[in-house]
C-alpha cells in the first residue's frame, strides 16, 4: 500500500480511493487506495498531543478506511468516520485523541445518530463494548460489503441476525441511556463530559413540556428533589404519537455511589399515553432524568410530551 508523507496543514491523514472495482451479485462497489499522513504534526498546526501519538491514532484511522473501502467504499461517511476513530483507541488505547470528538453528541443528543460523523464514536464503543467487542463492528462492515444502501440498516441488520430479540431501536434507546452517565458505561467514561440537559426540575408539578425528535435521537430531561432529605414518590406521565415508534428511559441515580438504576416507561404503539411512579425520590435517588427516544430510522419532527408530578 503506497503511503505518502505531506504536510497537510492540520489535517491529520487522508485515504483516497485509486482503483474502482464495481459491484457484483455478492459485493458492493470496491476501491483501492492510498494514505495520506502529516509530516510532522507541529503543534504550530492545531495538533494538541505529541508528534508519536498523532502519528499512531493517524496510521490505525487511515489503515481502517482502507479496510472500510475493501467491503464498500459508498457506506456512509458518518459510520466510516465513526468506525475509523473507534479503531484508534482499540489500538492505541492510551491516547485518548477520540475524546475530543464525543461533545458532537453529547453536547447535541437531538442530532440523529447518522449525522453524528467522528462523534459517532460513542455509538461503535457502546456496541464493542456491550455485544461482542471488535467482532460485532466486522460484523456489520461485512453486512455492509455484501447488502443495504445504508450503514444504518446494515447495523440493523446485523444485529437482529447476533442478537436474540434485538433490533438497532432497541439498542439505541439502551445506548441513549448509557450516554446519561458514561463513568458507568464506558470503559473511558472518566474521561467524557455529561450529556446536554434539555430542562432541569426542582419544583413540582413541572408543567407539561412539549418536545420533538428527528429519528435515532434523544434528549434529557431531570428531575432534581425539592428537599433532598425527604422521601418522595414521583410520577412521571408521557405521550406521544401512536403510530411512532419510542421509547422512554428512566435513569435513577443514587445518593450512596452516584450510579444508575436504569428503568424504562412501557408503552404499546396502541397508546398513546403511559406513566411510572418512582419511590425514594430525593431520599434514595438523588436526581432521575426521563430520556424519550425516537426508535424510528427515517421520521423526523416526532413530538411527544411529558408531565411529573409528586404523589
Amino acid at each position: 500500500m503506497d503511503i505518502y508523507v505531506y504536510d497537510l496543514q492540520g489535517i491529520y491523514g487522508l485515504t483516497i480511493p485509486t482503483v474502482y472495482y464495481p459491484p457484483t451479485a455478492t459485493k458492493q462497489r470496491r476501491a483501492s487506495c492510498k494514505i495520506c499522513i502529516d509530516n510532522n504534526y507541529s503543534s504550530s498546526k492545531g495538533f494538541k498531543n505529541e508528534r508519536n501519538k498523532c502519528m499512531e491514532v493517524s496510521a490505525a484511522h487511515e489503515f481502517f478506511h482502507a479496510v472500510q473501502y475493501a467491503y464498500n467504499v459508498d457506506a456512509d461517511s458518518w459510520w466510516k468516520e465513526a468506525t475509523a476513530t473507534w479503531n484508534e483507541d482499540e489500538i492505541y488505547s492510551d491516547v485518548n485523541d477520540y475524546v475530543k470528538y464525543l461533545d458532537r453528541v453529547l453536547q447535541a443528543p437531538e442530532k440523529s445518530l447518522d449525522k453524528t460523523g467522528y462523534g459517532g464514536v460513542i455509538f461503535a464503543k457502546f456496541l464493542s463494548e456491550n455485544y461482542g467487542g471488535y467482532r460485532i463492528i466486522k460484523d456489520i462492515w461485512e453486512m455492509q460489503g455484501i447488502a443495504f444502501d445504508t450503514s444504518i440498516k446494515a447495523i440493523d441488520a446485523v444485529i437482529k441476525e447476533k442478537l436474540s430479540g434485538e433490533n438497532l431501536g432497541t439498542v439505541y434507546k439502551e445506548y441513549a441511556a448509557s450516554n446519561f452517565n458514561p463513568p458507568q458505561y464506558y470503559e473511558d467514561g472518566h474521561l467524557w463530559n455529561r450529556p446536554y440537559t434539555q430542562n432541569v426540575f426542582h419544583s413540582y408539578p413541572a408543567v407539561l413540556q412539549n418536545g420533538e425528535l428527528d429519528h435515532l435521537a434523544s434528549s434529557y430531561h431531570l428531575f432534581i428533589p425539592g428537599d433532598p432529605d425527604k422521601d418522595y414518590s414521583l410520577k412521571i406521565t408521557v405521550k406521544c404519537a401512536p403510530q411512532v415508534k419510542w421509547g422512554f428511559k428512566i435513569q435513577q441515580k443514587q445518593k450512596s455511589d452516584g450510579l444508575c438504576n436504569m428503568v424504562e416507561i412501557p408503552i404499546k404503539r396502541a397508546y398513546d399515553r403511559a406513566e411510572i411512579i418512582i419511590h425514594g425520590f430525593g431520599k434514595q435517588y438523588k436526581e432521575v432524568c426521563l430520556i424519550p427516544v425516537n426508535l424510528e430510522s427515517k421520521v423526523d419532527g416526532a413530538s411527544y410530551q411529558y408531565f411529573a408530578s409528586i404523589l
